[in-house]
């Protein structure tokens, strides 16, 4: 994720859209929504769950509750709406080891349910019966991540560029779920 550190986080937002647009996606877009700059801080809930966490030109991060997998790992669904393309993810992180994976979903062809999207990356994908993703007590970070190169799933394992992506006042910190499942973990520590 060097180039996050080089680009910036709305930078680094622009190159995936267009990424995602020239890989997965085919059509024009249509944004449903003015286009605008979200600049807020972003709020998180008791539950780990946020919003307002974008920094840039119609873009906006958000993510589901924590949930406890067992084994001392939590899991949260993350969202990135940028203009025209919707990425899903899912998140895991270990709360003992301090490991972390950020799984990104799959991409899926323009619907013309979903109006103005271009396509969506999701997170729904990864799962049985069109994924092989299973999260458990069992599941380990190291397991997620050979189980990502094995089924070309683009994932990242770094907490130190996720939490550094964005501006300060919209940082999330992705050990959250940790203070509420395991609170005596590293994890929560972080």
């Amino acid at each position: 994720m060097k180039i996050v550190k080089i680009l910036g986080f709305s930078a680094f937002l622009a190159l995936i859209s267009e990424v995602a647009v020239a890989a997965c996606l085919v059509g024009h877009c249509e944004p449903t929504q003015p286009i605008i700059h979200f600049d807020k801080p972003a709020k998180v809930k008791k539950d780990c769950s946020f919003t307002d966490a974008g920094d840039g030109w119609s873009s906006d991060f958000y993510g589901g509750s924590a949930a406890n997998i067992g084994g001392g790992r939590v899991g949260q669904r993350l969202v990135l709406d940028a203009a025209c393309v919707r990425s899903e993810s899912v998140m895991v992180v270990d709360c003992n080891t301090k490991e972390f994976i950020q799984i990104r979903g799959v991409c899926t062809p323009p619907d013309p349910e979903t109006a103005g999207f271009l396509g969506l990356y999701s997170a729904d994908l990864l799962y049985p019966p069109r994924g092989q993703l299973k999260l458990n007590s069992n599941t380990r970070v190291e397991d997620l991540a050979n189980l990502s190169k094995r089924a070309g799933y683009d994932h990242w394992d770094s907490s130190e560029d996720f939490m550094s992506r964005a501006k300060r006042k919209n940082r999330i910190n992705p050990f959250c779920g940790c203070k509420l499942y395991y609170p005596d973990s590293p994890g929560a520590k972080l």
